[in-house]
């Protein structure tokens, strides 16, 4: 991605939205639907290194919930979202490890993170799009 992207401009946003907050100029909180807006502008920008720079938003949304740090807790929408990014351009590695994280979450209690028909369907496309000679039988 880079710096005049759409993406990165979203982001900027984002991060202005937040420093208004805090400083008591607005009342509107960034909330999950923020996030995963901006997460979706990175996911289907299909530029070089925009599924990674979603996927580290993604990351610093849950350390920051799982610290305590935040309250903003990624849904299975932001899974899906970077899933999608990974699977359209065919890295299935790591649409599967997100797969696996959700998993991992939900069985720990984390039931708005529990995989859906989407998720899995996103998987199968990551699948589809791979160079990988095994991914059908995968």
């Amino acid at each position: 991605c880079h710096e005049d992207d759409s993406p990165r401009r979203a982001m900027r946003i984002l991060e202005r939205m937040e420093r208004a907050y805090k400083s008591g100029l607005v009342e509107a909180k960034p909330d999950i639907i923020s996030y995963n807006s901006v997460l979706n502008a990175f996911a289907k920008s299909g530029r070089e290194g925009c599924a990674q720079q979603a996927e580290e938003i993604l990351d610093g949304l849950e350390h920051a919930f799982d610290a305590g740090e935040g309250d903003i807790q990624p849904d299975v929408y932001s899974y899906n979202i970077v899933i999608n990014a990974w699977a359209n351009i065919g890295e299935t590695s790591k649409a599967v490890a997100l797969l696996d994280r959700m998993s991992s979450r939900a069985k720990r209690g984390q039931t708005n993170v529990k995989p859906d028909v989407k998720t899995y369907n996103s998987v199968l496309h990551a699948w589809s799009q791979s160079l990988d000679r095994n991914a059908p039988v995968k």
